[in-house]
């Protein structure tokens, strides 16, 4: 407990909820960097699965990066792991020569 509330009090360190007709569905946390963030964990309910949650908390969260001046990011998760390895992949991101399954993309503004 005393290292997540150190990890959250930092102001790089962002929560991001997901709520569905006022019940949590799932959350998104990032680490802010110099000009890149860190997507640490992007979850969603099991019930809740396969029902786009994850796509849009993936969407919302790049556009709060963008917006607190990311221009990348990066992000890493389980080799078999196939359900989020789609999604990352939907959303523009190339897997990285690490063994370890790192994912990055660069990020722009959005057009409106």
């Amino acid at each position: 407990r005393r290292e997540l509330g150190s990890y959250m009090s930092r102001p790089e360190f962002s929560t991001l909820s997901a709520n569905s007709w006022g019940e949590p569905v799932g959350y998104a946390s990032l680490t802010m960097y110099k000009g890149w963030a860190h997507l640490d964990r992007l979850a969603v309910v099991h019930e809740a699965q396969r029902r786009g949650y994850g796509a849009s908390q993936l969407a919302h969260t790049l556009g709060q990066m963008v917006k607190k001046g990311a221009r990348s990011v990066a992000l890493s998760t389980q080799e078999n792991n196939t359900q989020s390895h789609r999604l990352y992949k939907r959303f523009g991101f190339q897997l990285g020569r690490d063994p370890m399954a790192i994912y990055g993309r660069a990020l722009r503004e959005p057009s409106n």
